[in-house]
């Protein structure tokens, strides 16, 4: 499964240090909201470099979204990748409160995609 890493800190080198473990998953691409991270990571990884979210969302090679941003973010970029018709795996803590854990399953069975 071809899948893109949105946000590209810490967390996201763990990720990619830990894909040998994983055969099924093939790293497509990456990006970051700070440009040079997300050039750094691609370059890195030998993957492409994603110019924004919206960009990563509208790649039909995608198939899966690892959301690996901060609490804060989770919420807006699941939904956002669940829209567009991804899987999305996403870091812990899921939402910022009760409300988004909600909405975050309420999402996953309307378009019908794992999360």
């Amino acid at each position: 499964m071809l899948f893109a890493m949105v946000g590209c800190g810490y967390v996201a080198e763990f990720y990619a240090k830990t894909l040998p473990n994983h055969p099924n998953l093939e790293l497509a691409g990456v990006f970051d909201n700070d440009a040079e991270r997300s050039r750094h990571s691609a370059k890195r990884y030998g993957v492409r470099c994603y110019s924004s979210l919206e960009e990563v969302l509208g790649d039909p090679t995608v198939q899966l979204v690892a959301n690996l941003t901060n609490p804060r973010s989770h919420y807006g970029i699941t939904k956002a990748a669940l829209e567009a018709g991804k899987h999305v795996y996403s870091e812990k803590p899921l939402g910022i409160c009760r409300t988004a854990y909600v909405r975050y399953v309420s999402n996953c069975c309307r378009y019908s995609r794992t999360y």
